[in-house]
């Protein structure tokens, strides 16, 4: 939320709307900066967000850029554990004798990857951003130790989905929590800054992992970055932590209800995550593109009637979310207005080719 002074700032950039606005106010009688800090309050914010907009405020200049290094720490360790991971695949599923399988592992897990981000976005929301940080990175967790002690290729294909939507999930927190403690004057500094680790870790990423290959074993390199991503990742949650007790010492942090029965808890957090918009986007995706990592080994290719009928189906879905998110959703986890925004919708689509180039 902007304070009075980036307000009153933003007012004084634009003297000529300025003006207008004041001309306006005269005749109606309102003060439009006061009409707009009331909008503001009145916006509907879900419980994740209000915390982190009380954590931010005792946040010191100090803190921020110490955070931000451990961010940048965070998204280098992540990178170089991918960049590993990626150049010792191929051995991993050649061990099993299961080569041909590599691609389809990876076609699923990107998906269910991809997918969940949907629902990550709204545990942030609504849980916290820490909570869902450490859910993220317990999901990283437990698929480097699963790949680590993996005995079939069943069990790597487990592994690898729950990873990497523990991967692409913590990814997705540190670009919010970077978003949450910036302005929009340097946020896209700090998201270059970020982006940086990937030129040393595409060329670092595999002498690593050959030297894992050739003086110990693949299984090694995985459970030594489980190791090495968690220690990595304790100092920003105890930063966060510390001061969300420094918050509610302040009387900022939104108090959570202590009086909901059980029922009423469950009714609360299905209308909150919009369980139903969820379900129909998660399952549309997967429908649509699935069928790209199966028909090739369908008996009649695309024209397969299961491969037609997820297509169908999927497309069926989305529609549905549509209407679902227009009529129907109490609250909507995707606005409507947002859906039918020509330059997000344009933006989403140019996203979405350039992954299909890749």
């Amino acid at each position: 939320m902007a304070t009075d002074a980036e307000i009153s700032a933003e007012a004084r950039q634009s003297p000529a709307q300025g003006d207008v606005e004041k001309d306006e106010a005269n005749v109606h009688g309102v003060d439009p900066i006061d009409e707009l800090k009331q909008d503001m309050d009145l916006e509907y914010k879900q419980e994740g967000v209000k915390q982190v907009e009380a954590v931010t405020q005792v946040f010191s200049k100090k803190v921020v850029f110490l955070t931000l290094v451990f961010i940048y720490l965070i998204s280098f360790a992540a990178a170089m554990q991918q960049s590993v991971q990626q150049n010792l695949t191929p051995y991993i599923t050649s061990s099993f004798s299961a080569h041909g399988l590599l691609a389809t592992t990876n076609i699923v897990s990107t998906i269910i990857g991809g997918v969940s981000k949907l629902t990550i976005a709204k545990i942030i929301d609504i849980w916290g951003r820490v909570e869902g940080f450490c859910f993220m990175l317990l999901l990283i967790t437990v698929g480097l130790i699963m790949k680590a002690v993996c005995q079939n290729v069943e069990t790597y294909a487990a592994a690898q989905t729950l990873y990497w939507v523990g991967h692409l999930g913590l990814l997705y927190i540190v670009d919010v929590v970077v978003a949450d403690m910036t302005t929009l004057k340097n946020r896209m500094i700090i998201f270059g800054i970020n982006a940086t680790p990937t030129i040393a870790t595409v060329f670092a990423g595999s002498k690593i992992a050959q030297l894992y290959y050739d003086h110990l074993n693949f299984r090694w390199a995985f459970g030594s970055w489980a190791i090495i991503l968690v220690g990595i990742c304790i100092p920003i949650i105890g930063i966060v932590v510390y001061h969300e007790k420094k918050a509610k010492k302040f009387g900022l942090y939104p108090e959570k209800p202590k009086d909901r029965t059980w029922w009423q808890a469950c009714k609360h957090y299905v209308v909150e995550f919009d369980v139903v918009g969820l379900i129909l986007t998660s399952a549309g995706f997967s429908l649509i593109l699935l069928p790209f990592s199966l028909a090739t080994s369908a008996p009649n290719g695309w024209r397969s009637g299961y491969v037609i009928a997820m297509l169908v189906l999927g497309a069926v879905c989305l529609a549905a979310f549509v209407v679902w998110e227009k009529y129907f959703a109490p609250i909507q986890y995707l606005p409507w207005k947002f859906l039918k925004d020509r330059n997000i919708m344009a933006g989403c689509l140019v996203y979405g080719f350039m992954f299909i180039s890749i």
